[in-house]
């Protein structure tokens, strides 16, 4: 594995995305609905699995920049307004699986109505993966790709910024860091 890769905590869902939850109204899963809209805008996930992978990095506070892709007002369901979407490639590990590509999915909270992830938390787009269970660790790694795509982890006492490995205090950031 590259050195530095971020490893994190798989966790539970909503099950929206995938469709498996009974209250959504959703029954195929907002993944599958969504495909064919970000691949008419230029964006191919037709190698990914139709839900996502929660991996948690508690109690740090995730904060992305930079994407690969963003898609604003996207309408892609009658059942609320449009949406903003942001996509950065990534490589995820798994200890049963080889590497292999995907996606941080990142629905802007500011035009999504309901389900949001807390900000502890990323979305992956992937493969199927066999062995991946809530609880288990989950290994990512952003590429490069010639972007000048960030993410940034947060806590009380400053913040980690993965992009260039520095380390800011609290006290010389100069964004509003909430406590973790």
């Amino acid at each position: 594995m590259k050195p530095d890769w971020l490893t994190g905590r798989l966790c539970a869902g909503h099950g929206v995305a995938s469709g498996t939850s009974n209250d959504s109204p959703y029954p195929d899963g907002t993944i599958r609905m969504q495909f064919p809209v970000f691949q008419s805008l230029g964006l191919d996930l037709s190698g990914c699995y139709f839900g996502t992978l929660n991996l948690d990095f508690a109690p740090l506070e995730v904060s992305l920049s930079n994407p690969d892709h963003l898609f604003e007002k996207v309408r892609w369901t009658d059942l609320h307004p449009p949406e903003t979407f942001s996509f950065w490639s990534v490589q995820i590990k798994t200890p049963q699986s080889e590497v292999v590509n995907g996606w941080i999915y990142y629905p802007h909270p500011e035009t999504k109505l309901r389900h949001w992830q807390p900000p502890t938390t990323l979305e992956l787009l992937a493969p199927r993966l066999c062995g991946v269970e809530a609880g288990g660790t989950i290994h990512l790694w952003i590429k490069a790709n010639g972007s000048n795509s960030s993410i940034r982890f947060a806590c009380a006492q400053g913040c980690w910024n993965f992009s260039n490995s520095e380390f800011w205090p609290r006290s010389k950031h100069f964004l509003k860091l909430t406590p973790c």
